[in-house]
Order: C-alpha cells, then structure tokens, then sequence
C-alpha cells in the first residue's frame, strides 16, 4: 500500500485483466500485500483503494 492507501496490481497481471470490473461486482474484496510490487511504476497500471477492500492480509515468506 502507498502513502494514499493504494494497493497496485502487479504490472504483468494488469496489463491482462480489467480488475475493476471484477472486484466492483464481488461480494468480497480481499487484498494480499505483497512489498515486491513496484508502487505505480507504469502510469497504467491498475489500483485499488484500501477503501473498497473487506479485509487486508499479509503473507510471511519464510525461507
């Protein structure tokens, strides 16, 4: 999440899929935070707002 309360999809993912039109029509908006997702490195790339999620979650890497 940005300093806005953004989440960015990653780059690859965005440039395949509207997401918009999938978690606008979803009964429940769950988002990942994954940190190796480059904050709005390329003007299209597609975000959602922590206010239009349900829940955040955080997944622990563990090597």
């Amino acid at each position: 999440m940005d300093k806005n309360g953004y989440f960015w999809f990653s780059g690859g993912a965005a440039q395949k899929q509207d997401f918009r039109q999938c978690y606008e029509m979803a009964e429940y908006v769950i988002l990942e935070i994954n940190e190796r997702i480059l904050e709005g490195s390329d003007q299209e790339q597609e975000c959602i707002h922590i206010s239009q999620a349900d829940m955040v979650v955080a997944v622990i890497m563990m090597s």
